[in-house]
């Protein structure tokens, strides 16, 4: 693969299904199409672990009334996450940023 191309999960996927479906060895198909095995490795396992394949997905913000600086983040997995202290959008991304930094 050259040097300096743009890649993302989507551009991982494929190269990952068209290599199961090729019947090839990894290093077969790695040779074949000229990629990188570090580059491969490194895709399967933040694909595996979900940090590429992160999505996007609607919310809903739905007041309540009486409650204070708080906003809860409930995921489709049925996971809630409760910010104490966070009034606005913006302070909720600061701190998921931290949370994810943690």
């Amino acid at each position: 693969m050259p040097r300096g191309k743009p890649t993302n999960a989507a551009y991982w996927r494929h190269h990952f299904k068209t290599q199961a479906a090729s019947g090839l060895k990894a290093a077969e198909y790695l040779r074949r199409e000229g990629i990188r095995s570090s580059q491969w490795y490194r895709w399967r396992k933040l694909l595996r672990d979900g940090d590429a394949g992160a999505t996007l997905v609607p919310v809903q913000v739905k007041p309540v009334v009486g409650a204070e600086s708080e906003i809860r983040v409930h995921l489709p997995n049925g996971i809630a996450l409760t910010f104490a202290g966070v009034d606005s959008p913006t302070q909720l991304v600061q701190a998921l940023y931290r949370l994810g930094s943690e």
